[in-house]
């Protein structure tokens, strides 16, 4: 292998590590965006909505890259594979699919974090106006 041919494929890694690192900070920039949202709900059900992006654009490169086999291969080289990855994709769309189900309907226990937030604020609410309420009705008996 002489020098030309080695600097020819030691730029062509280093340009296919810039494309990763590109992928690698994009994918990055959305988990920190995400990590942003406060509600859990709202911060899974956006975080499950990039994913799917995600996935239909992985299935579309998919779906491109069999495209391409056919061209070249005999279905018996590329079918058995195509087959699987079709099972796969299916597999995958039930349990996305059942994910978005639970995560759209979500159930705040008092242990959950969001839960327990919700639970101060209705206690601080409560004896807000519980005191109010006791406020009124001395006064009202000082009244008559």
């Amino acid at each position: 292998m002489d020098s030309d041919d080695q600097d020819y494929k030691y730029k062509k890694k280093l340009d296919e590590l810039a494309k990763f690192k590109v992928g690698l900070t994009t994918f990055e920039s959305i988990i920190d965006r995400n990590a942003t949202v406060g509600d859990p709900m709202i911060r899974s059900m956006l975080f499950l909505d990039k994913m799917l992006l995600m996935t239909d654009i992985s299935n579309a490169f998919l779906e491109i890259f069999f495209t391409d086999f056919k061209k070249y291969l005999k279905p018996e080289d590329y079918c058995p594979i195509e087959e699987q990855k079709n099972n796969v994709v299916e597999k995958f769309k039930r349990e996305i699919a059942c994910l978005t189900e639970w995560v759209s309907s979500p159930t705040y226990d008092p242990d959950h974090p969001y839960g327990k937030s919700v639970m101060r604020c209705a206690q601080r609410d409560f004896e807000q106006n519980n005191e109010k309420s006791f406020k009124n009705s001395k006064s009202n008996s000082k009244q008559k």
